[in-house]
């Protein structure tokens, strides 16, 4: 019984993420995680969830979650890269979308990837950026 609860809860969050709903989607993630805590899908989600609510923190936290429960999940770098970005840091969320594109090889994450390196340039991080190719020559 508790694994299809879990399937219904998922499908009614998912459902609610997806029409904008995100304090309901997180409220059933919630009580999903709660049900299963070792479930490394669930915590991926719900650290969507608090990316769009700005959370980003949060976001963090469940994405390192997810890969503490599944560490070859490459969803899971992208979340955590997507959640560095919102704080600001670009070199961390970098290295985040590497390890996801190590893993599996998206377009999703390969322009997340392109938008951290544009913004780390922006930024001042010479390391990272991709014009310190010019300065080498």
């Amino acid at each position: 019984m508790p694994h299809d609860k879990l399937i219904t809860l998922s499908d009614v969050a998912n459902r609610a993420f997806y029409d904008g709903n995100f304090e309901k989607a997180l409220t059933l993630y919630n009580e999903a995680i709660q049900l299963h805590p070792t479930n490394f899908i669930l915590y991926s989600n719900r650290s969507a969830i608090f990316l769009r609510l700005k959370c980003f923190r949060k976001s963090l936290d469940d994405a390192k979650q997810s890969l503490v429960l599944n560490p070859k999940w490459a969803k899971g770098y992208f979340r955590k890269g997507d959640a560095l970005r919102g704080i600001g840091k670009f070199d961390k969320a970098i290295f985040a979308y590497c390890q996801s594109l190590a893993i599996e090889n998206g377009i999703e994450t390969i322009k997340a990837l392109k938008d951290s390196l544009y913004h780390s340039s922006i930024k001042g991080m010479q390391i990272f950026s991709p014009f310190r190719i010019f300065k080498l020559f």
